[in-house]
């Protein structure tokens, strides 16, 4: 073991001797390898005995000792070995006598041994490979702030120093599967020896000259950065890490760490699918785009630009987004193109906008930390942005935040926070106007800020101030306590910087509208707007909700939200896409394109990214609407439910196929790289 070479070396075998660079060995003395030896052919012929005889003790340890091939995952990114290397480390040999008590030195104490933990789905934890450093805690406690794994006890479950213990993820040796763990893949990514291993990832030695490719995550609207290591001889991803952004810090959630398998599906669409005697049969390009091109071409000459429609996307990128609604209006000429943004934030963008003119989030994620008080209403961020979650939950544990969280249900972030307050459904407005009042009362507003820079507080007054909001009338209607109301706008009214956050619980609601204007007056009202670790602070659902909003991929606008009844902006468009005969008038929006289909109004419509049976509301009306229609195109990666009725499938590219740009949840726009 003395003559290792101090060189790194992928320590893995090649297909053949040549591929081997003899070069990293010239000071190491060639050892011919041992001939088993053998029973005679003489000897063979007369008996049925063993034909190899095998070795003996040190003729099998000295070819043991040949082996150039290292059984662990984590063979060419071990910083054990590599800090072992610089640093000149020397291995500890333990002198074994050749007659020693082989079965005594297994059964002794001298060394711990731990049985493999595969109870998870993702994740192998194999204790054996444990060095005690401790990085995989921190990450988990400190950094993700989930709290699972720690340090408690030996195997035995007596209390343990530091050096002969391992992490756990519970009492009594609770397995990981057991556990609480959320398989967020943190510990992967820190431990330094291949203890924490992706367990998916069968191969024993990596390859080590992957590609590295820097992209976003499109799971959600943080947009997380992360780096796919791609084996490029096997096309596919072979594992994912959390990339060094202001957005994530390197952390990712189970579905950014280990969700990447469906790239590679073989139910993936490869070829376009037109629909033949009542089937999709596979069909070129050249006939799909053509069959496609005629049959709009024919409903726009027969019945007018506006029979026509086109559902985007939130999942593709800003340059889709731009070049779908420019499609449906420059060529099909209509403003009949709208997306999912409909179902979720459109109460956000109306609201922010009459309250402050953008409807957008007002702050950036690093901000989180800068925030005394972090109010959370309608979102449960655990579980549909854990990224947002561990922000939050750092700035409670190591910057002092303090945490209010209101929602029907009990929530993660609940269990972090200083006040939970469960409100009945749709009591939000009363909750938050009974806020503002008591702050008004106490004097706890910002009459500095409203004088310098907010119109309506009159108007606002007259509103909140009235008895329908009075202690106990609102929690008659809300059902939270007056103390615990009181203490709310305590908290909020008194604080320097308090940061809402809100998600679908607020807006997926007949009153969305009315909930994020009291959202903004109460935000308004203390002075939190255009401060940072303060602000309004939507969480988008899709990945690219705000930038296709931005691209124009709605009914009343064209990109960044310039009208398209404004004549000066109608002209410029026109003459930018020379296109002067674009539709002046509003177009219609998702759910009324698909009542004017089932009307017969609307007879053409393109879907791009889109599963309208899966996601829109009444199945039964979608279903009815799509198959009132004339010719109906889908381009999706997959068969969705919407493709199965349409007549022209056309595949796309996933995320780490295309180049591009997204736009997340904070307004940060973000590099989309092809793999």
């Amino acid at each position: 073991m003395e003559n290792i070479p101090v060189t790194p070396f992928n320590a893995r075998k090649g297909k053949s001797l040549k591929q081997v660079d003899s070069a990293q060995f010239e000071s190491i003395q060639k050892v011919s390898r041992k001939i088993m030896p053998e029973l005679s052919s003489t000897q063979r012929e007369q008996s049925f005995a063993e034909v190899e005889l095998g070795f003996d003790n040190a003729e099998a340890m000295a070819e043991a000792a040949r082996c150039l091939e290292c059984g662990c995952q984590a063979n060419t990114n071990c910083d054990l070995r590599d800090y072992s290397t610089e640093y000149g480390a020397s291995q500890t040999n333990i002198e074994i006598k050749s007659d020693c008590d082989w079965q005594a030195i297994r059964n002794s104490d001298t060394r711990q041994k731990f049985s493999v933990d595969n109870s998870s789905e993702f994740i192998v934890f194999d204790a054996n490979r444990c060095i005690s450093c401790g990085q995989c805690v921190q990450a988990c406690r400190e950094q993700s702030v989930h709290g699972v794994l720690s340090f408690m006890s030996n195997k035995d479950g007596r209390p343990a120093s530091r050096p002969e213990c391992r992490p756990n993820f519970g009492p009594n040796q609770t397995l990981m599967g057991d556990s609480a763990c959320v398989q967020c893949g943190a510990c992967i990514q820190v431990c330094p020896t291949g203890a924490m291993m992706d367990g998916r990832d069968r191969a024993q030695g990596r390859i080590e000259n992957l590609k590295i490719v820097d992209t976003i995550c499109t799971y959600c609207g943080v947009g997380c950065k992360v780096s796919m290591h791609v084996d490029e001889d096997a096309n596919q991803i072979r594992y994912v890490k959390g990339g060094d952004s202001p957005v994530n810090e390197g952390m990712l959630c189970v579905k950014g760490r280990f969700g990447f398998d469906f790239i590679g599906s073989d139910e993936r669409l490869t070829t376009p699918l037109i629909r033949k005697d009542g089937w999709l049969q596979p069909a070129s390009w050249e006939e799909a785009i053509e069959l496609v091109a005629s049959k709009f071409t024919s409903i726009k000459q027969s019945f007018g630009g506006n029979a026509l429609a086109g559902f985007s996307s939130a999942k593709t990128t800003n340059e889709d987004n731009y070049a779908f609604q420019k499609f449906v209006r420059r060529e099909l000429g209509t403003n009949n193109v709208d997306h999912c943004a409909r179902l979720c934030h459109a109460s956000t963008v109306t609201g922010l906008e009459a309250s402050l003119g953008s409807g957008a989030m007002t702050n950036d994620i690093p901000s989180i930390k800068h925030s005394d008080v972090i109010f959370v209403i309608g979102s449960d961020t655990t579980a549909a942005h854990p990224i947002i979650a561990s922000h939050i939950k750092q700035a409670v544990r190591h910057h002092g935040a303090r945490l209010i969280v209101a929602d029907p249900k009990r929530i993660e972030l609940a269990d972090h926070a200083e006040l939970y307050m469960a409100q009945r459904p749709g009591t939000d407005v009363m909750l938050i106007n009974g806020v503002m009042q008591q702050i008004i009362k106490n004097g706890w507003y910002d009459m500095e800020y409203i004088e310098e820079r907010v119109d309506g507080f009159d108007t606002l007054l007259q509103e909140v101030m009235s008895p329908s909001y009075a202690l106990d009338k609102v929690e008659l209607v809300t059902g939270i306590k007056a103390e615990d109301i009181f203490a709310m706008a305590r908290t909020i009214g008194t604080a320097k910087r308090t940061a809402v956050y809100y998600a679908m619980g607020i807006t997926q609601h007949t009153t969305g509208h009315d909930n994020v204007r009291s959202i903004a007056n109460l935000q308004m009202l203390c002075g939190n707007i255009g401060i940072e670790g303060g602000g309004i602070n939507p969480l988008r659902g899709q990945s690219n909700v705000q930038g296709a909003c931005d691209m124009g991929a709605l009914p009343n606008n064209f990109p960044g939200y310039q009208k398209v009844y404004n004549p000066l902006v109608h002209q410029k468009f026109a003459i930018e896409w020379d296109a002067p005969n674009l539709p002046t008038e509003t177009g219609l929006t998702l759910t009324e394109i698909i009542d004017a289909a089932c009307k017969r109004e609307v007879r053409g419509l393109y879907v791009m990214g889109e599963n309208p049976v899966l996601s829109d509301p009444d199945q039964a009306h979608v279903l009815e609407g799509l198959e009132a229609l004339d010719f109906l195109v889908v381009q999706d990666i997959f068969l969705t439910e919407t493709a199965q009725y349409a007549d022209v499938v056309l595949p796309s590219c996933s995320f780490a196929e295309k180049a591009g740009h997204f736009t997340n949840t904070e307004r940060r726009v973000q590099r989309l790289n092809c793999g």
